[in-house]
């Protein structure tokens, strides 16, 4: 979980992304550092950590009161602006690899500070916050779901829904070049390359989507089930777009057969057909009728840009 100064409740669009930098950062001397430092380091072998070792420098680990976390009900929290992390568990194995894979996706770039896929201002107020903390608990379990005792399932367990949809994400873009861009904080890259399979208004809007999942699902202890329920129906038919857009792409590309095609096409009819259910009655809307619809305006959308090209 992260907090910013001002707190995650008051999310809102930031006007723009901002580009990553590109650094690198050459491994320091580790032999003053904690366990839990270097277990990280050890474990996440073979990851891009120059951003961890940058942050590495300022960071601050403190365990305070129940009362004096930002968010109610944390065990654990990582503040963005301070590079702070704050914890009121006994066995600080419990929760410190979600909160330094946060601190391994964190650039300051003054205005604007970017964790993983997440872009927040000093304010409080940003953009990808349910994509980030979904991909940060996936990876948390990926990466140490036996790094503390009786642990495991409560890695395996957190932010379901948000993790769910962020699969299909992974697979959309590919699951290796998701995961690279989640270390180099490259959000602007990721929305560049969603709104390539879309536009930019409609993957921004996905990405809302999330933030709203997020906010009134996974990260509470009852959620706001019509909500959750509105948001993911909105997210699956943005993705099925996506994938009906890259499917015809490769075609067109002649880097997919008839057969495999066909294949695509089958797994994108069972992408729609994914409804969320609550209490076997409360079900998100069906959307696998709308196939059709949206075959017609993925064709109109590339033809547009077709002709968009050759004038």
């Amino acid at each position: 979980m992260y907090n910013t100064n001002s707190g995650s409740d008051n999310m809102r669009p930031i006007d723009s992304l901002t580009k990553p930098p590109k650094i690198k950062v050459e491994q320091p001397d580790l032999s003053e550092q904690p366990y839990y430092i270097k277990d990280f380091i050890e474990q996440m072998k073979g990851k891009d950590l120059s951003l961890f070792y940058n942050n590495l420098k300022t960071l601050k680990i403190i365990k305070v009161d129940e009362d004096k976390m930002s968010k109610k009900n944390a065990s654990a929290e990582y503040d963005v602006v301070t590079n702070t992390i704050r914890y009121n568990v006994d066995d600080l194995r419990e929760v410190i690899t979600h909160e330094l894979i946060h601190m391994a996706t964190r650039y300051d770039a003054g205005d604007i500070v970017m964790v993983g896929f997440l872009q927040v201002t000093k304010d409080g107020y940003g953009i990808g916050e349910g994509l980030c903390e979904a991909y940060t608990a996936q990876e948390d379990y990926k990466n140490f779901s036996g790094y503390a005792p009786e642990d495991k399932l409560n890695k395996r367990t957190i932010y379901l829904t948000s993790r769910y949809l962020i699969s299909m994400f992974e697979i959309l873009i590919g699951i290796e070049h998701f995961n690279e861009l989640f270390y180099e904080a490259n959000m602007y890259k990721l929305f560049e390359e969603l709104s390539l399979y879309s536009s930019q208004k409609r993957a921004w809007t996905a990405l809302e989507h999330l933030d709203a999942i997020f906010h009134y699902g996974d990260s509470k202890n009852i959620p706001n089930i019509p909500m959750v329920l509105h948001h993911y129906s909105e997210i699956m038919m943005f993705l099925s777009e996506c994938f009906i857009t890259k499917m015809k792409l490769l075609e067109k590309d002649g880097k997919l057969t008839k057969e495999e095609y066909m294949k695509y096409e089958g797994f994108i009819h069972y992408l729609m057909r994914q409804r969320m259910v609550y209490f076997k009655v409360l079900k998100s809307r069906k959307i696998d009728k709308y196939y059709s619809t949206l075959e017609k305006l993925v064709d109109k959308k590339l033809e547009r840009r077709e002709n968009k090209n050759r004038s």
